[in-house]
């Protein structure tokens, strides 16, 4: 069978396989549409005729599966390609979002700090994502990273190699990308763990920062120093990189949350980070002052952090997260978001929404405009839509 002919012509009872879109070492693409209206879909089907064994792509593919299957249902940064459907026995498949885009590499133009702010933070979040909830990635590099096209954001994909561990002795073949504890050459310094991923995230920011690439071999011990090849990058932000890049595991940052901190502040941003975890699946995203909460529609604003809705009926934006001293929410819908006050559920709502509402004569309608917004001083429960609707957020500053 010709890697050009899909294994199935529809998949998942409702997505129709309508074009080529490319293949990498373990999985051939396609794009397909779907028949109950929702938005284009990626579809992949396990690539037999590459170089690797079949055992090889089996395991690969369903690394894959495991690990965006189990946060498809709910919360997450919309810089992680978002599972869709996907089955685990031959002909085994994986459906996520179609992302319309090109890879880093062809997306990036003049290297500098803005390109890191505009592509690297992003990342750096996706992988954060991927560390709260117990998940390591280990193949950070610009080919694992598309630019979308209409939004000119980046979204993290292929997850072939991501394990649910803290630690894992899994070795790979070196690439500029691969940090020394990776490489069964005797550079290794203990098991990797979140702090492997992020030495990949350093040498993502020196690629965005510098346009360069750096081998492991020729990587200095103490890191790179950005500044060698551009004086424009701030001193500090240079430092948080030849952390991050430092061939000693324990001289890095552990985690992306914590490197992700590091560059907020560097950036004079709000370093605060509180979680939001959806009560769907028990899945915890780390959200930050001025992130947007909704679910993602064609043609419409895309959110910092996605919300998984079949039924949706989540505004595009639901809601921002601010910080001012304490975590501000403010509805940004056209059908409320509701906090719970412990006794009763407080009715958040946007004025366009209260317009709206105004010119349903149906529904009965409040005599002033409700709060826009409220403070979140403590743990609390939020859900949009209606109280009784089926998702519900912990928020957790």
């Amino acid at each position: 069978m010709s890697e050009h002919t899909p294994r199935r012509r529809r998949v998942g009872d409702r997505f129709r396989i309508t074009e080529w879109a490319g293949s990498g070492g373990f999985a051939n693409v396609w794009r397909a549409t779907d028949e109950e209206g929702g938005p284009d879909v990626a579809v992949k089907f396990p690539r037999y005729d590459g170089s690797n064994d079949r055992s090889i792509v089996e395991d690969r593919f369903e690394r894959a599966y495991r690990t965006l299957e189990s946060f498809g249902d709910g919360v997450h940064p919309t810089s992680l390609v978002h599972f869709v459907d996907g089955r685990r026995r031959d002909p085994m498949y994986l459906v996520t979002e179609f992302v319309d885009g090109t890879d880093l590499s062809s997306a990036t133009t003049t290297p500098g700090t803005r390109l890191l702010e505009r592509y690297g933070l992003p990342i750096v979040r996706a992988v954060s994502f991927l560390h709260e909830n117990g998940y390591l990635y280990l193949d950070l590099k610009p080919e694992n990273v598309l630019v979308r096209t209409t939004h000119d954001r980046p979204v993290l994909i292929d997850f072939n190699t991501a394990e649910s561990a803290t630690e894992t002795e899994t070795l790979f073949h070196e690439d500029a990308y691969k940090a020394p504890e990776q490489l069964p050459d005797g550079r290794r310094d203990g098991p990797s763990g979140p702090w492997t991923d992020v030495y990949g995230l350093g040498k993502l920011l020196v690629y965005l920062t510098t346009g360069q690439t750096v081998k492991t071999a020729e990587t200095p011990a103490d890191g790179i120093e950005v500044r060698r090849h551009d004086q424009t990058v701030p001193a500090g932000l240079a430092d948080i990189i030849a952390a991050a890049t430092s061939a000693a595991p324990a001289a890095r940052p552990q985690t992306a949350t914590r490197l992700a901190t590091t560059l907020y502040e560097e950036l004079g941003r709000d370093g605060s980070v509180a979680t939001l975890t959806d009560g769907r699946n028990g899945v915890a995203c780390p959200v930050r002052a001025g992130d947007t909460v909704g679910r993602v529609a064609e043609d419409d604003a895309l959110p910092t952090v996605a919300v998984a809705d079949p039924q949706r009926y989540v505004s595009p934006v639901q809601f921002e997260l601010r910080h001012e001293d304490d975590w501000i929410v403010e509805d940004q819908s056209l059908n409320g978001t509701y906090l719970d006050t412990g006794s009763d559920w407080e009715r958040l709502l946007s004025e366009d929404g209260y317009r709206r509402l105004q010119s349903e004569a149906s529904v009965d309608v409040p005599d002033e405009q409700p709060y826009t917004a409220a403070r979140l001083r403590s743990r609390r429960v939020l859900t949009p839509v209606d109280p009784s609707y089926s998702i519900q957020f912990q928020f957790d500053p």
